[in-house]
């Protein structure tokens, strides 16, 4: 198994008490340590929760985020990208805490705050070194995903994943696994949460979000890169996913 760690984006806000910062749907692992102060978090589906000085807290990617400061507060931040095999995502084989999480994980975090003040290649590896430990935590202190990918799927997910930019028919994925369409349909359902065309669709939104991230190519070449060819239909699709558009998207991940 191939594990990759890649575009690692760390910064710090200094939120006042009358301001509110929003995170928009990040494409990335989120992790946030509040430097000093005291800040309340809404995030999801009206969950709420007060961090205190020196706490942390971690979101799973493409999470809606608002932090507003009880008193003026400092607030470090990291966005992690960790694919799997080079196509996975880690939350597709772990349910991640979000808070609290472990004395141990902090203690990482704030190793890695206190490394990111300085600008040497002594305390970058030692950054990247410690991330890792983190992340090896992280994965200690989660709770693996009971369904997974079964391994009668896993060649469907990989030429989905290879196959993007591409009309993917579900025949053709049924015919690579082996499979009847019905019996391929149901074991997506069952597997992943998802039919076959919704999963499609989350992947191309997915690799849509972190095009605009990290790259500056047009929007239309972005979303014909993705398979969509209407570039109506993927602004649509996209806000209706991220619940913002693609250019505001792009504009709060610069």
């Amino acid at each position: 198994m191939n594990v990759e760690v890649k575009n690692i984006v760390a910064g710090e806000d200094v939120i006042r008490t009358e301001n509110i910062v929003s995170y928009n749907s990040m494409p990335y692992i989120s992790l946030f340590l509040c430097v000093s102060g005291k800040i309340r978090v809404n995030y999801g589906e009206k969950k709420t929760f007060i961090i205190n000085s020196k706490e942390c807290f971690l979101l799973p990617s493409n999470t809606k985020l608002k932090i507003s400061a009880i008193e003026k507060s400092q607030v470090y931040h990291i966005f992690i990208n960790v694919l799997i095999d080079g196509n996975y995502y880690l939350e597709q084989y772990y349910v991640l805490p979000s808070y609290p999480i472990s004395s141990n994980l902090e203690a990482h975090l704030l190793n890695c705050y206190e490394l990111s003040k300085e600008n040497t290649i002594y305390e970058s590896f030692k950054f990247s070194s410690i991330l890792y430990s983190f992340l090896a935590d992280l994965i200690y202190a989660s709770k693996p995903k009971n369904s997974g990918i079964p391994s009668k799927l896993i060649p469907a997910v990989e030429y989905i994943t290879s196959n993007l930019s591409q009309n993917i028919f579900t025949s053709d994925l049924a015919a690579i696994c082996n499979m009847s369409e019905s019996s391929m349909y149901k074991l997506f359902r069952k597997a992943l949460g998802k039919s076959p065309k919704q999963y499609i669709l989350c992947r191309r939104l997915e690799r849509a979000a972190l095009m605009l991230a990290e790259t500056k190519k047009s929007i239309a070449d972005i979303s014909e890169e993705t398979g969509f060819y209407d570039q109506f239909y993927f602004s649509k699709e996209f806000k209706k996913h991220f619940e913002i558009t693609p250019i505001a998207y792009r504009k709060a991940n610069k």
